[in-house]
């Protein structure tokens, strides 16, 4: 004990008891291995880019890496048609509902009609029997037919008959239009009923959204504006 005293009384304050010197090697650099063997040259001689090409995690990696440019994967073009392109764009029109049945004015004889009614779902020209009667002198006679209707209600009529060839204008055309001839109620708001046959005749042109119906004879042709007809 009286020797350490004795050397910390000897020691210059602020210095350690025993001094570092400087490694006169100090460039050596020397690697112990766990068996105690030391290895004094040790270099890589691998450069670094082909060590990394030896890990296979790395190599799929740097076969997608060109010293160039990456190609860009090409795509692949898909035509669409008409009707999925107008739904992309918006170009589909805004849907209607049920506009309802029009009628028309037209004129048989010395009557006329301002509301006769134009039935694209009808196979045949109705007349009811009490126009008939009222026009009875112009229109000629009743003919017998072969037909009975079947109602919506799936009631079966027989008609009176048919009248062929009745002469019909519309607007500044005349057309030869056959009605068959049912004993009906008076109905003073549908007192006739026009079909096919008489739209075929006519070479008509409806247009639902418009509200309009073309009437053709020949060249000539005519626009007129439809009435809804009130149910």
């Amino acid at each position: 004990m009286g020797q350490i005293a004795n050397l910390l009384s000897e020691m210059t304050p602020g210095t350690l008891p025993s001094d570092t010197k400087k490694n006169p090697k100090e460039t050596i650099k020397v690697i112990f291995l766990r068996s105690g063997k030391a290895l004094t040259d040790l270099e890589v001689k691998a450069r670094p880019e082909v060590v990394l090409t030896q890990m296979h995690a790395y190599a799929k990696f740097l076969k997608k890496i060109p010293s160039s440019k990456r190609k860009l994967e090409e795509t692949t073009v898909v035509k669409l048609n008409t009707h999925c392109s107008a739904i992309l764009q918006n170009k589909i029109p805004q849907k209607c509902g049920d506009p309802g049945s029009f009628t028309i004015p037209c004129s048989l004889g010395s009557e006329k009609f301002d509301k006769a009614l134009c039935d694209p779902g009808a196979s045949i020209n109705l007349m009811p029997l009490y126009v008939f009667r009222k026009l009875e002198g112009e229109l000629g006679v009743i003919k017998s037919i072969p037909v009975s209707l079947q109602l919506a209600d799936q009631t079966t009529i027989l008609p009176e008959g048919i009248i062929e060839d009745i002469l019909v204008r519309v607007d500044k055309f005349v057309f030869p239009v056959d009605f068959i001839v049912v004993d009906m109620e008076v109905n003073k708001e549908v007192p006739l009923i026009e079909g096919r046959p008489f739209l075929c005749t006519c070479r008509a042109i409806l247009d639902m959204y418009e509200w309009q119906l073309m009437l053709r004879a020949g060249n000539e042709k005519v626009v007129s504006q439809m009435k809804r007809m009130m149910i």
